[in-house]
């Protein structure tokens, strides 16, 4: 068994390498210019935009660990993570801005999900509750 001490010390995971800093960067940019002007809409339909999709997909974000030789971008699991986390802020912040004005940002936020993911039980109780939490804020 090898010396603990020995060994590298291993990098923390807040510490990005450069390569991992300009992902998130591009990833980041991407998400406040072209995910951001949509999300709204999106969340209000319930529908992804299919140019943003093949946007994705340009981009390399549909495959990030797929190796190369198989058509994807031959990233690591991390580098999803980063993509995921920088994708999901801009969103985020639309529907914190938009629907705080209307019923609360996380009355909206946690039905959005139940009301397109959930079981149609699932959706009637949140479409309830959205409706009854929109009544008492007007």
């Amino acid at each position: 068994m090898p010396d603990l001490a020995s060994l590298p010390a291993a990098t923390p995971l807040t510490t990005l390498s450069e390569d991992e800093t300009l992902f998130r960067d591009n990833v980041r940019q991407f998400a406040e210019e072209k995910v951001r002007p949509l999300a709204r809409e999106m969340d209000e339909k319930s529908v992804f935009d299919q140019g943003l999709l093949e946007q994705f997909f340009q981009l390399g974000l549909m495959g990030i660990e797929v190796p190369e030789e198989l058509g994807g971008a031959g990233g690591k699991f991390f580098d999803a993570i980063l993509a995921v986390e920088e994708l999901s802020r801009a969103p985020a912040r639309e529907r914190a801005r938009g629907s705080s004005r209307r019923h609360g940002a996380r009355a909206h936020g946690v039905t959005r999900g139940v009301t397109s993911d959930g079981t149609a039980t699932a959706r009637a109780t949140a479409s309830r509750r959205s409706a009854a939490s929109r009544r008492r804020t007007r």
